[in-house]
């Protein structure tokens, strides 16, 4: 797999593709917890209710480094997240963990990459965001999700948007 593969996938695509690695690694450093809840938010930025801006949103609030930027849910004045989903994620994620908090951002940065403008064609700038969720699950030897589970999301499709991804048959975790 290279970045040339990525040039005929959606953005969305690329996006389920960024879920898929952060799956990986949740599942491989995060063994003893359930992070569901997480996956469920990520995945909401490719599903078909709503729309992409606003799912991405509602996950960044996910995301460690806003998540535990504020002490409490009051400070932190959150658009979406409820004080049970805050209490609930800052329990599962740990704010020290780069990684995770590198692979969560970049599922943000794709979606968003190319929000209130054209798609680039080939999408260069969403395939080196992604690139940098492969690197960095190849550095700490994770097992790299199939490429071929999100080939059939082509960049033909909507102005290279793509169609809306159900996590059904493709997600490890939901």
């Amino acid at each position: 797999m290279n970045k040339r593969d990525f040039y005929g996938i959606s953005v969305l695509g690329m996006v389920a593709y960024c879920i898929l690695c952060l799956e990986s690694y949740v599942l491989e450093a995060y063994d003893d917890r359930d992070l569901a809840p997480v996956l469920r938010l990520a995945w909401g930025i490719v599903g078909p209710e709503g729309y992409i801006d606003e799912n991405a949103y509602r996950y960044m609030e996910a995301i460690p480094e806003y998540l535990f930027e504020f002490d409490d849910y009051e400070a932190a004045e959150l658009e979406y997240l409820t004080r049970d989903g805050f209490d609930e994620l800052r329990g599962l994620l740990d704010p020290s963990d780069q990684t995770l908090n590198l692979v969560m951002h970049r599922v943000y940065d794709v979606a968003m990459c190319y929000a209130y403008t054209a798609v680039e064609n080939p999408p260069r700038e969403a395939v080196d965001l992604v690139f940098d969720v492969v690197s960095c699950l190849r550095k700490h030897g994770i097992q790299l999700p199939d490429f071929d589970l999100v080939r059939g999301f082509s960049f033909s499709e909507f102005h290279g948007w793509g169609v809306h991804i159900n996590p059904e048959g493709l997600s490890m975790v939901l």
